[in-house]
């Protein structure tokens, strides 16, 4: 009897630990990505705009995509397409890559297609930042003062990815912050979805 149950025993202990060693499937456990879920759409924010400060805040949003993050990697590095899936860009195409960073013009209309205010940036190719990869564009001329673009990217499982965009513009002609900011995080939005 005594043989029979170390044995018992031992065959147990071998089921749990070849239990504890078999892969889970990875699970959306953060408060962000349980936040996004439970939201079902874009989640818009603003944040003080930095490095050089300006009363015009930058506009996000946030998004849970059910994506790898590879393919959301290859959809917002698409650059030359952005005027085909965010419906505020006129033009967007791609004028030069090199060492990984691309020159991109962008184009976008305003006061209802009565002017466009458009930027040629440089966009980093992709660098982490802790859990995320991080993608900056930044002004490098144009008809507004700055611009300066932030995807940020984080796989939550392998089908799941939070996707980012901090956004901002300081256009030439003088619109209160308040209207400015208000159309970023909407810009944001729309780009993220």
């Amino acid at each position: 009897m005594k043989k029979w149950w170390s044995l018992s025993l031992i065959a147990f202990s071998l089921a749990l630990l070849a239990l504890s060693l078999s892969p889970r499937p990875a699970r959306a456990a953060d408060a962000e990505s349980e936040k996004l879920a439970s939201h079902g759409k874009a989640l818009r924010y603003t944040l003080k705009t930095a490095a050089p400060t300006s009363a015009i805040d930058t506009g996000g949003a946030a998004i849970l995509v059910k994506a790898p993050l590879s393919a959301v990697r290859k959809l917002v590095t698409s650059y030359g397409s952005y005027k085909t899936f965010i419906s505020s860009f006129d033009q967007s195409r791609v004028l030069s890559k090199r060492k990984g960073t691309s020159e991109v013009y962008l184009q976008v209309p305003i006061l209802n297609g009565a002017a466009h205010i458009w930027t040629v940036a440089d966009m980093s190719p992709p660098a982490k930042d802790g859990a995320d990869e991080v993608i900056s564009g930044r002004y490098k001329r144009g008809n507004v003062s700055d611009f300066r673009a932030r995807w940020r990217l984080r796989a939550v499982d392998e089908n799941s990815t939070i996707l980012k965009l901090e956004l901002f513009v300081a256009p030439k002609l003088p619109f209160p912050p308040s209207v400015v900011t208000s159309q970023l995080v909407r810009a944001a939005d729309k780009a993220v979805t």
